[in-house]
């Protein structure tokens, strides 16, 4: 991990690029259980696999909520849409 100093000599990590189910139910304020339902709901975006690993990119999920959180087939057509 890359970690930046301040000048005060205090090293910072810079923000998560990607969240696990913990980090995105943090995120948006609600259970890991929750995030568990709404991910299986398919009203989440799809989450990036990095090996067996579920992770969701911050910005997708900031655009997503930006969005109005559609469900995760309608986000991915908007997104599809403006590529």
């Amino acid at each position: 991990m890359i970690r930046e100093a301040e000048p005060s000599g205090v090293e910072v990590q810079p923000p998560a690029l990607c969240v696990d189910r913990a980090g995105l139910a943090a995120l948006l304020d609600v259970s890991v259980r929750q995030v568990d339902r709404l991910d299986s709901g398919g009203k989440l975006p799809a989450p990036l696999a990095l090996g067996r690993c579920k992770r969701w990119s911050v910005e997708e999920v900031k655009a997503w909520i930006g969005a109005g959180a559609p469900r995760r087939s309608l986000w991915a057509s908007i997104r599809r849409a403006e590529r």
